[in-house]
């Protein structure tokens, strides 16, 4: 029977390997940043506490950011530069920021990587059949290449660290405080303008013609965008870039295409994978093009059974599903460790 599984952080950390949320956050501490202790109190600062890992990025607080390093420019300096540098800062400190949690990331990765090198048996190295199973990977890791006999290449679809690929991480979707950040930057405009119109049309000494013609320009500059200070905007489009960069693209087509790839499959095999909302589309992108006779879907334990058969009953393939303890389906009797790095 020719299966397709879908290996997610929980199938590592099965095998022990230090890739759990708490081995993130380790590394961000071990890095200084700005006036902080660590990189990691600077994302606790501002508002990033990682205990859903990194969809926990969608809630960063741009205001508090803002508070901290935006700033009007030095207008009366004769150099263009001198008031080109506070967007510079900006943008600098937001680099540092993404910097900072894409060398923890790596650091865990070569973690892993070197307690993957001590692992030399595992009590199921056969467990994959090259000549007709499939693996997609969500993990940076060389778990699969390493410990197993499978000579296939694995599909990881955020990346894979030993091939030197660009690593996905960040969140699925924006945050409701983000919208309420962009749209009290674009009140701010509206209101600026209502009160400069206000206070034209209070003028007693304009005449009428006066007025209209002031009013006409000051709702010109709005509509071009050149009546906020420049400086200051740019500072502020930084911050809603940063915020931007930390959002996971989406890796749709590159399913797309790997699926249509495929030869027929039986069965899809979950290991390890939250069946959450965050890669939903991915799962139904895989029912579509597959459309396998079932689904096997991974829980931490017999009692997370019934909780994981809640979530499945959502999906449009919900009455295809069976949920099994990971231990089971890979034939062990062992401690585990689910994707927050919990033993179970």
């Amino acid at each position: 029977m020719a299966k397709l599984f879908i290996i997610g952080n929980g199938f590592d950390l099965f095998f022990d390997l230090p890739t759990s949320t708490t081995d993130f956050v380790n590394q961000l501490e071990q890095i200084p940043f700005e006036c902080f202790e660590s990189a990691k109190e600077a994302y606790l600062y501002y508002g990033v506490d990682w205990s859903t890992f990194e969809e926990r990025l969608a809630s960063i607080d741009l205001e508090s950011i803002g508070e901290e390093i935006v700033e009007w420019p030095n207008y009366n300096s004769d150099h263009e530069y001198d008031r080109d540098s506070v967007i510079w800062k900006v943008e600098d400190y937001t680099a540092n920021l993404l910097q900072v949690r894409e060398e923890a990331l790596i650091k865990m990765i070569q973690m892993a990587e070197d307690k993957i090198k001590t692992l030399s048996t595992i009590f199921c190295p056969n467990f994959f059949d090259s000549t007709v199973d499939e693996i997609i990977s969500f993990n940076y890791t060389s778990t699969i290449e390493s410990l197993f006999y499978y000579s296939k290449p694995v599909f990881h679809i955020h990346g894979f660290y030993q091939n030197n690929d660009d690593l996905i991480l960040g969140f699925g979707n924006e945050s409701v405080d983000f919208y309420i950040f962009k749209s009290k930057l674009n009140s701010e405009m509206v209101l600026d303008q209502e009160k400069e119109i206000n206070k034209i049309e209070q003028d007693k000494k304009l005449s009428i013609v006066e007025k209209e013609e002031r009013i006409r320009d000051i709702k010109y500059y709005y509509e071009e965008g050149g009546w906020n200070d420049y400086y200051i905007d740019m500072q502020y489009e930084s911050l809603v870039d940063f915020y931007i960069a930390n959002k996971k693209e989406k890796q749709t087509n590159k399913l797309k295409d790997y699926l249509k790839n495929l030869k027929h499959i039986d069965e899809v095999v979950v290991l390890g994978q939250g069946m959450g909302d965050v890669d939903r589309e991915y799962f139904e992108l895989v029912e579509q093009y597959i459309q396998p006779l079932k689904w096997t879907i991974s829980a931490k334990d017999k009692e997370g059974i019934e909780k994981v058969k809640e979530w499945c009953k959502t999906y449009s393939f919900g009455n295809k599903i069976d949920v099994k303890p990971m231990g089971e389906i890979l034939g062990a009797k062992k401690n585990a460790i689910d994707e927050n790095g919990s033993r179970f």
